[in-house]
C-alpha cells in the first residue's frame, strides 16, 4: 500500500512540473489605435530567453514559467512588464506610446549651402571584435557627447555601422536614446543634435530571418562538436580603455 502511494504522489508531482513551464503566445497591440505592434523584443526579466514579435505582431516563447515576468520594449512606446500567469493565449497585450517632449522648432526660408562635420569616426580595418546576441534580445549603444562646434553642423545627417552577418538581410532596430559598412541616411528624420548628447544604440532581434546556427569543437583537435545559435547581424566594437 505504501509503494501504491508513493507512485501516485510522484506522478502528480510529475504533472505539476509539465504545467510549470510552458509555451506561451500572443500578439502585441498599441493601445491608442489597436494596431499590431512588430518587431517588439521580449525577454524573461533576469533571465537569458527571449523573442521577437513578427510583422504581425505575434510572437512565441519557449520554455516559460508562470512565476516569470516579461518585458516588452518597442522603439516609440513604454516597456511594459507582464507576469506570464496574466497573460492569456487569447488576450492581446498592449503597451502605450512614449511621450516624446519636443524643443521649440525654427523655421528658415533662407537657402543654406550644407556644411559636414564627421565624428566618432572608426577605422574598419583596425576593428576585429564584433558583438553579436543569442537567445535573448540586446542593445548595444555609444554614446556620443555635445561640442559647441556642432553648431554650425546642427542636424544628424547619417550613422554608420560596421557589420558582418552569415545571413542575408539581417533587420534590426536603430535607436536614439558578409562584412560591411551599413551606412543609414536620417536626413528626412531631421534631428538635431541634443546638448545633453545622446547614445545611438542597435538593438538585435530575435525572429527567424536573424538566426544562425553552428557548430564548434569543445576543444582542439577534439571529435566533438557543440550546437550554437546566434542572432544576425554581428557588429564591430571599439575597445574602450
Amino acid at each position: 500500500m505504501k509503494t501504491t502511494q508513493f507512485a501516485r504522489l510522484l506522478f502528480a508531482f510529475q504533472i505539476i512540473s509539465w504545467q510549470a513551464i510552458a509555451q506561451i503566445s500572443g500578439t502585441v497591440f498599441a493601445h491608442a489605435n489597436k494596431k499590431s505592434i512588430p518587431f517588439v523584443n521580449i525577454w524573461i526579466k533576469n533571465g537569458q530567453v527571449g523573442t521577437t514579435t513578427d510583422i504581425a505582431g505575434k510572437f512565441t516563447l519557449e520554455q516559460a514559467k508562470n512565476s516569470d515576468t516579461l518585458c516588452f520594449s518597442a522603439i516609440g512606446f513604454e516597456t511594459n512588464l507582464v507576469r506570464v500567469s496574466e497573460i492569456d493565449q487569447h488576450k492581446p497585450v498592449y503597451l502605450t506610446a512614449s511621450d516624446i517632449l519636443l524643443s521649440e522648432v525654427v523655421i528658415s526660408s533662407k537657402k543654406v549651402k550644407e556644411k559636414r562635420l564627421k565624428i566618432g569616426s572608426f577605422n574598419r580595418h583596425a576593428i576585429n571584435t564584433f558583438w553579436q546576441t543569442g537567445e535573448r534580445p540586446y542593445i548595444l549603444a555609444r554614446k556620443f557627447d555635445y561640442n559647441p562646434l556642432f553648431e554650425a553642423t546642427p542636424f544628424i545627417k547619417s550613422v554608420k555601422f560596421y557589420s558582418k552577418s552569415d545571413v542575408k538581410n539581417a533587420t534590426f532596430n536603430l535607436r536614439f536614446k558578409g562584412h560591411s559598412t551599413l551606412k543609414i541616411d536620417l536626413t528626412a528624420c531631421k534631428l538635431a543634435f541634443p546638448k545633453a548628447g545622446f547614445f545611438v544604440a542597435a538593438e538585435w532581434l530575435i525572429i527567424p530571418e536573424n538566426r544562425y546556427e553552428y557548430e564548434s569543437r569543445i576543444a582542439k583537435n577534439s571529435p566533438i562538436k557543440k550546437k550554437h545559435v546566434s542572432y544576425e547581424p554581428a557588429l564591430g566594437t571599439i575597445p574602450t580603455v
